[in-house]
């Protein structure tokens, strides 16, 4: 019986090594776009207007609560329900693999869009909601723990006798 968490364990690595390597590239590119607007806009003066900047911030606050709301209803409609075969672990990282990009790729664009904004008007504000951004993209990275919390957190919504149904006509 201890060698199920163990071979499950096992059967996850190669997974969980590609959503690290998807993740380190989402994060990478914003770092390396964030080097390359720094280096193009070095030694130039602001913009008087910063509306663009001010949209991309605004966009970025929007898409981290958008980010939450997509991924809750990710979660919920694929919350095993009751009577149902029981998925596989390699089942659930499937969906967990799939709200990792949706999440960091919604951030990575509203990052973008800020570095975008710092190329064209030169706020150095707008450094700032990339930091906040890319931390945001940081904690999100794919661990082991993380991904078996996650996978025990969907079985014990499905021993509770959680029915999503309920939640997707919301």
């Amino acid at each position: 019986m201890s060698n199920a968490p163990a071979d499950s364990d096992r059967d996850l690595t190669p997974m969980l090594a590609t959503s690290k390597i998807i993740a380190g590239s989402l994060v990478f590119g914003v770092v390396v776009f964030g080097v390359v607007s720094f280096l193009l806009r070095l030694g130039q003066a602001p913009e008087p207007d910063a509306f663009i900047s001010i949209v991309a911030a605004a966009v970025a606050g929007v898409v981290v609560v958008v980010r939450q709301v997509v991924l809750g209803v990710m979660s919920g409609q694929a919350v095993p329900k009751a009577g149902v075969a029981e998925p596989t672990p390699q089942a659930a990282f499937g969906l967990y693999q799939t709200r990792l990009i949706v999440g960091l790729g919604l951030l990575e664009g509203a990052a973008f869009f800020n570095l975008i904004a710092y190329l064209l008007e030169g706020h150095w504000w707008s450094y700032l909601v990339v930091a906040a951004l890319l931390t945001w993209m940081l904690a999100s990275f794919p661990t082991r723990d993380r991904l078996r919390r996650w996978i025990d957190d969907r079985e014990q919504l499905k021993s509770l006798g959680h029915d999503s149904s309920k939640e997707s006509r919301l």
